[in-house]
C-alpha cells in the first residue's frame, strides 16, 4: 500500500472503482495498471497500482502497519 488510503478517493460499488480505473487508463495512457480493491476500512472500494512484484507476506505487513498508524491517529 503505498499511499495512506486516507487520502484516496472513495467509491462505493466495485463497478465505480472499476468504471473510474479503466477510464484514467484511457485518459492518460498509463502503462502501469490501476487496479481497485476493496477498503475493509472505509466499507468502500478504492484504485490503487496493482503491485504483482511485492510478495505476499511483505504486502500483509504494510496493511497491519497502515492499520496500527490508524488507530494510533483516531485514537
Amino acid at each position: 500500500m503505498g499511499m495512506n488510503c486516507n487520502l484516496k478517493k472513495r467509491f462505493f460499488s466495485e463497478d465505480e472503482a472499476k468504471n473510474a480505473a479503466l477510464e484514467y487508463s484511457r485518459i492518460f495512457f498509463s502503462k502501469e495498471t490501476l487496479g481497485y480493491y476493496k477498503c475493509n476500512i472505509h466499507r468502500c472500494w478504492h484504485l490503487g497500482h496493482v503491485q504483482t512484484d511485492v510478495p505476499y507476506h511483505i504486502r500483509i505487513q504494510r496493511l497491519i502497519d497502515s492499520i496500527d498508524s490508524n488507530q494510533y491517529k483516531d485514537g
